[in-house]
């Protein structure tokens, strides 16, 4: 076997400095690559919390590096406008999509009430509840309508919104009121016709206004209006074919009454021009109508005793009750118009025919 032999020359050998400056191009192109792939993974994820240190550590004792690359550790502000820029050519193609609109998020701002309630360990909810307890009642020539805020709303109150529907229409915006008023007077009414009313709370919180003005409406109310006047039949005469009426108008909390002769097919009641109270009634005075009647009424009469005396009891005389059959004939009127629906009246004078007791 014939064997070989190799001869290494000597290798001289370089200090580790000398081999740092003579590779410095490829030390700095290994750590130039890293803090590139930082930085792209900055523009996606942002920058990592030890970044500082990393480069730190990475470029410890080595100026030259440095140097060569002009500090190009990881720049916020760089980050922060190559996001804005893309936020910009991102936002600019939406126009270019005309079937798809981006919604943008809305975000509450909290008012100072509701993180004072935060602090006070309370729910920071916003609770802008509808008004409760409304009710309505029918007055004499208006409707009133009350409500109170809700117990469990937070949100600054400025005022209330009163909604009224008539009939079968719409709702509609009837008035607006003030933060402490929770009674609504409606003299836009015609008696007779039924009106429902609901409630609205209103704000003007900065912090609230522009994604909650308004609460939802309340539970609706329903309220029949009522006439503002009184009429009672006082008369008739059916030789001249008219009626006299007494009418009593509601005017200033009071009930001024007036008396008037009205013939048939006229309307009942006139403004009065001495105290300026308005007695028109807008009801007419259809007919009227004679016809005769047989009625059974009580009547209470004085027991005497077998000498034809009183019987007294207690110092009062002893009565009882007895049933009497009575033909008369009697006049009825009929009223119509004004917004009310028909109604008869019945002439309190009356000619009796014949009355006897009933066995």
């Amino acid at each position: 076997m014939k064997e070989e032999h190799i001869e290494s020359a000597a290798v001289e050998r370089q200090s580790i400095k000398d081999t740092v400056a003579s590779n410095l191009d490829v030390i700095a192109a290994i750590v130039g690559g890293l803090i590139l792939v930082l930085h792209l993974l900055g523009v996606v994820l942002g920058p990592p919390a030890d970044l500082e240190q990393t480069v730190d550590k990475l470029t410890a004792g080595n100026s030259a590096t440095l140097d060569h690359f002009e500090n190009t550790r990881f720049d916020f502000a760089g980050h922060t406008a190559k996001i804005d820029a893309a936020k910009v050519e991102v936002e600019g193609g939406w126009s270019k999509l005309p079937d798809q609109k981006v919604a943008a998020p809305q975000w509450i701002t909290y008012p100072e009430v509701l993180v004072a309630q935060v602090k006070a360990g309370e729910s920071n909810e916003i609770e802008f509840r509808a008004p409760e307890d409304v009710g309505g009642e029918a007055k004499f020539g208006a409707n009133v309508v009350t409500w109170n805020v809700h117990q469990d709303n937070n949100v600054p109150i400025s005022g209330f919104k009163i909604m009224r529907k008539t009939g079968g229409g719409k709702l509609v915006e009837l008035d607006r009121v003030g933060t402490d008023v929770f009674e609504y007077e409606d003299k836009a009414v015609k008696a007779g016709i039924e009106y429902r009313y609901r409630v609205i709370a209103l704000t003007d919180e900065p912090t609230v206004v522009d994604q909650v003005p308004e609460s939802p409406v309340s539970e609706p109310i329903s309220v029949m209006a009522i006439a503002d006047f009184k009429i009672e039949l006082v008369s008739t005469d059916r030789g001249k074919n008219t009626a006299v009426f007494d009418v009593e108008k509601y005017h200033d909390e009071s009930w001024p009454k007036k008396r008037f002769t009205v013939k048939v097919g006229a309307v009942i009641g006139e403004k009065d021009i001495g105290s300026g109270v308005d007695f028109a009634t807008g009801r007419i005075l259809k007919n009227l109508q004679q016809s005769k009647v047989t009625e059974t009424k009580p009547r209470e009469e004085v027991v005497f005793d077998e000498a034809g005396k009183v019987v007294v009891k207690d110092g009062s005389p002893v009565t009882t009750s007895v049933q009497i059959e009575e033909t008369a004939v009697i006049v009825t009127v009929r009223l119509e118009e004004g917004g009310l629906p028909p109604r008869t009246l019945t002439d309190p004078n009356r000619e009796i025919l014949s009355s006897k007791e009933k066995r």
